[in-house]
């Protein structure tokens, strides 16, 4: 079996586990019976956090797409040891050389929970291309080079955004970019993570035909069944190179 394969199913297990209603409203009224303010989502949970946040507020999630959220200012990412990664957005700009805007907009053309990116251009990539476009007013000039007495002009759109920057205005520049022309062959137009991220808005997707979606029963009985084989192979491995260890001596 190769490892993959384990990694594979070990990853989307998670996706098929499908947490009732019933059994939420069980937690909201527990954890609200112990003295806890509890909301219960209607869709994603990060979406109600960026809504109520304000800018001296501190948000614990290991979820990328908080960054994503202007309302958002500090986030504070559990890691092993029962220890925190904190972002400090501000800092985090500074770091990356990007702005508020130009971040969130690189969150909605990256790979997040509501779209796919465009293909072949991933995070790094796409953080490259934002950086193309002025911040502030600020704009990229065409650029003229000299090499081996030949003179090479270097076409580079020129760019623009007023001082009171938009997100969903860097995405569309994003689109025109004739890199990103090439490669968008699904058309992508992002308007929903613009919705989330930018409006604070989300509407329901229509749900998968059941017979689509493996039972989680079903999904974990495979993981285990997987488990076991790996385990049993790696006992196995560990006992043949004993025994070749031992016929060596």
């Amino acid at each position: 079996m190769r490892r993959q394969h384990h990694l594979g199913i070990q990853k989307h297990l998670g996706r098929a586990f499908e947490w009732s209603h019933d059994s939420r409203q069980e937690l909201v009224a527990f954890l609200q019976n112990r003295g806890w303010r509890v909301k219960l989502a209607e869709f994603e949970a990060d979406l109600e956090i960026a809504r109520d946040c304000s800018p001296d507020d501190v948000v614990l999630s290991r979820d990328s797409d908080m960054l994503a959220y202007e309302q958002v200012v500090t986030i504070w990412r559990p890691v092993k040891g029962g220890n925190v990664l904190v972002y400090n957005l501000p800092d985090v700009l500074s770091a990356i050389g990007l702005s508020r805007a130009q971040l969130t907009a690189l969150a909605v053309v990256s790979r997040n929970d509501y779209s796919r990116n465009v293909s072949s251009l991933g995070c790094s990539t796409n953080l490259g291309i934002v950086k193309r476009f002025g911040c502030g007013g600020k704009v990229h000039v065409d650029t003229t080079s000299i090499l081996m007495n030949r003179v090479y002009h270097t076409t580079i759109s020129i760019y623009s955004v007023n001082d009171n920057e938009d997100a969903r205005e860097y995405v569309r520049m994003y689109l025109e970019c004739q890199e990103v022309v090439r490669k968008n062959k699904d058309r992508f137009d992002f308007e929903a993570p613009l919705n989330v991220f930018v409006d604070l808005k989300q509407t329901a997707a229509p749900a998968l035909p059941h017979d689509e979606i493996p039972p989680y029963r079903t999904l974990h009985d495979l993981y285990s069944s997987l488990s076991n084989i790996q385990r049993i192979d790696s006992e196995r491995q560990r006992k043949q190179r004993e025994v070749t260890r031992l016929k060596q001596q």
